[in-house]
């Protein structure tokens, strides 16, 4: 491939990006504030105002307050208003949508990556609700564990012995501990890519290269680390127990299973989205045609460049 064809290549994917984040930045306009992004803003104003630094959102312990600091900069920055609070989750939705196209593109061709950004750029409305919604955990779990996944293909790939992988060992561990310290679900990605890097890289990273990993990983969790110390572990103690501190372990996984049918497979068998609740529009809004068709278009060219000239 070419620098002509690359250069094309890269024209459609960052045209789907941004259409992708506008298409939100339009839903989140008809997306109002809820009780926990109003908490997450006070949290910020407080951070930026107030010199507070929680290391977690108010009263919820497992949820780091990575994302309020970056809105408290913002509201430093330009002044305090609350379409600020969202305004970090647009970046993170386009680097979702960047990272899902790196990830199919390195496991299968660029045809497959050009098939998920375009999934990923015209989702569901459950997805895009989920995307925007300033909740401070949710879409920086999302790119976090879309960057372990693609660091672990990526040094898997490549010779392990090489020195030029120290870096992203270092980012693999530094984007686990930064997401362990956001939001616990992160493990849902960090155990699989981990096993799939230890698997493929176990001879040639260990034993000395697995602590360029662990040094990152303390790194990015250092500010929970401080507060388990600091609080005889009570972050991981309520993950451990799920806040459900007055069940038994037998309850407690009785109470998982009923909720993960409850809740989980209505979605996963789409049958039910409750997030439709969340948002109506009082009119047709053009804006989603026309997005579709440039999109499209995009698309199409982009496709035809592939499969005619050998992208």
């Amino acid at each position: 491939m070419n620098n002509h064809q690359k250069l094309w290549i890269w024209t459609l994917v960052l045209a789907l990006v941004v259409l992708g984040v506008m298409l939100r930045v339009r839903v989140s306009a008809d997306l109002p504030l809820d009780a926990d992004e109003s908490i997450a803003g006070l949290m910020a104003r407080n951070i930026a105002y107030e010199g507070e630094a929680p290391l977690f959102l108010y009263g919820e312990s497992y949820v780091g307050s990575a994302m309020q600091f970056v809105v408290a900069g913002m509201f430093r920055l330009f002044g305090f208003h609350p379409q600020f609070i969202r305004w970090p989750e647009y970046l993170w939705s386009g680097l979702f949508l960047l990272l899902g196209f790196l990830i199919a593109r390195r496991t299968d061709s660029t045809e497959s990556g050009l098939w998920t950004l375009l999934l990923l750029a015209l989702p569901p409305i459950f997805l895009s609700i989920i995307n925007l919604k300033s909740w401070g955990d949710y879409n920086e779990t999302f790119c976090l564990g879309g960057l372990l996944w693609l660091l672990s293909l990526k040094l898997c790939d490549e010779d392990h012995g090489s020195l030029k992988n120290l870096f992203p060992l270092f980012v693999w561990g530094l984007a686990f501990g930064l997401g362990f310290w956001i939001h616990f679900p992160i493990l849902i990605y960090a155990i699989p890519s981990g096993l799939w890097l230890l698997w493929y890289g176990f001879r040639s990273l260990f034993p000395w290269r697995w602590g360029i990993l662990l040094l990152g990983f303390l790194i990015g969790w250092a500010p929970a680390l401080y507060y388990n110390l600091t609080n005889g572990w009570a972050n991981l103690g309520y993950a451990a127990k799920g806040g459900w501190d007055y069940l038994t372990r037998l309850e407690m996984s009785g109470k998982m299973l009923i909720r993960m049918v409850e809740q989980g497979m209505p979605f996963l068998l789409g049958v039910q989205d409750d997030s439709a609740r969340f948002i109506e529009f009082d009119q047709f809004d053009p804006m989603f045609a026309k997005v579709a068709i440039v999109g499209g278009v995009l698309f199409a060219l982009g496709l035809h460049l592939y499969r005619n000239e050998g992208l």
